[in-house]
């Protein structure tokens, strides 16, 4: 599948790669930062922002949309870094593509199965945008105030309520939300079945938010597993948006580390 995506900066590559229910322009501002230095390449994965829709959301197909990019592109090298699916995208194809990989950024995410509370809320933060009826909510106003009586998460309803758009007098969903229903579990899962392709000899840098609930019991041993020349850093006073919360702090650890 060929994604949209959009390029800004000179340099060396570097592939950014947001994470569900995101786009490209999520983030935006590591890219600006990065800019002077690399090439920085903002995908729409799959079924999300401006790039096409399919019956398959596994961390494999994503991971082959990059590998479609990097060919489009003829990049025999690149930097690739994401954030929480983002992240796991990213390491899959690191594993899998490991001669088209300088160094790898995972950000709040570990090669691992995770049932953390955040993964709840998204299951169910799914079923609540379905069971809109966006032809009887005439404004956004009135369907991110829908979202946050049975949400009751103000900031998590902002980020959802991105993939609203609108055309001839009606509003729908951007994403793919079926897809993400169907692959949720897997979305969420770890990447057991890439465990032949490892370890992955690329060095790669794993940041955490301090506050997040990624942060888990067995996410350094599994790390280390699948990627053994690894660097581990925690952002603190950080959430699962790391990059939102120490934006400053995540560029230049991001930054150092690519340049090293």
């Amino acid at each position: 599948m060929k994604l949209h995506y959009n390029k800004t900066g000179t340099g060396p590559p570097l592939i950014l790669i947001h994470g569900l229910f995101g786009n490209g322009e999520n983030l935006l501002p590591l890219a600006k930062s990065l800019a002077p230095y690399f090439t920085v390449y903002l995908p729409d994965l799959r079924n999300h922002g401006l790039s096409p829709h399919a019956d398959d959301q596994s961390h494999a197909a994503m991971a082959e949309d990059l590998h479609q990019l990097v060919v489009d592109e003829k990049l025999t090298k690149t930097a690739i870094a994401g954030h929480s699916m983002g992240g796991k995208v990213a390491m899959r194809f690191a594993l899998f593509f490991p001669h088209l990989v300088t160094r790898l950024v995972s950000l709040d995410m570990a090669p691992m199965d995770y049932n953390s509370e955040y993964s709840t809320v998204l299951e169910k933060s799914i079923s609540v945008m379905m069971e809109l009826d966006l032809e009887q909510l005439t404004s956004r106003g009135a369907i991110m105030e829908e979202m946050r009586k049975r949400l009751k998460d103000r900031k998590l309803v902002s980020f959802f309520a991105k993939n609203l758009e609108k055309e001839r007098g009606k509003f729908y969903w951007r994403c793919n939300l079926p897809v993400f229903r169907k692959y949720i579990t897997a979305i969420r899962g770890g990447l057991e079945e890439c465990a032949p392709q490892a370890p992955c000899s690329v060095p790669a840098l794993f940041l955490f938010g301090g506050e997040s609930g990624y942060l888990q019991p067995g996410v350094r041993k599994q790390i280390q597993r699948f990627f053994p020349d690894n660097k581990v850093k925690v952002i603190p006073q950080a959430g699962h948006w790391l990059h939102r919360d120490q934006p400053v702090m995540v560029q230049e650890t991001v930054f150092r580390f690519l340049t090293e």
